[in-house]
């Protein structure tokens, strides 16, 4: 049974979700290669409240092929990136007390969607690896939200 950072559960709530954007983020960091227009970059940014995009799209990840999610992912979308970050973040959990205290930190929305992913092709350890990276890299440029 894998145990997500304990640094993660004492981040403030608009941290958290911003940890969760990250995460979905950099699970698809080779498809955010493909954005180059300083439009759509300015965009992302502002829309998401992630880092600047070439700090996501610099990560080592974006070497490798793209996870694969449940649903196509909306770059554009901060709930859409919560939802499929905090999925990734599920499948990495330990058990089910993890799982329920992840969920209540975000929208009840955003958790219900999520708890539907299934990821069939993700294993725990890919995911908990992909959170991990999320946390570093949250840290690396502070936890301002």
């Amino acid at each position: 049974m894998t145990q997500l950072p304990g640094s993660a559960a004492r981040l403030a709530r608009p941290a958290y979700a911003r940890l969760m954007r990250i995460c979905a983020a950099l699970a698809c960091a080779h498809a955010l290669r493909l954005v180059v227009s300083a439009e759509a970059r300015a965009r992302f940014t502002v829309t998401t409240g992630l880092p600047p995009l070439t700090a996501l799209q610099s990560h080592p990840r974006g070497d490798h092929d793209d996870l694969p999610l449940d649903e196509p992912l909306d770059f554009f979308s901060r709930r859409g990136l919560i939802v499929a970050g905090l999925a990734l973040a599920l499948r990495a959990a330990g058990g089910e007390a993890q799982r329920q205290r992840m969920q209540l930190r975000l929208p009840r929305d955003c958790a219900e969607a999520a708890a539907q992913w299934r990821l069939p092709c993700v294993s725990p350890r890919i995911a908990l690896e992909l959170f991990g990276d999320a946390l570093h890299l949250l840290n690396a440029r502070g936890a301002t939200c």
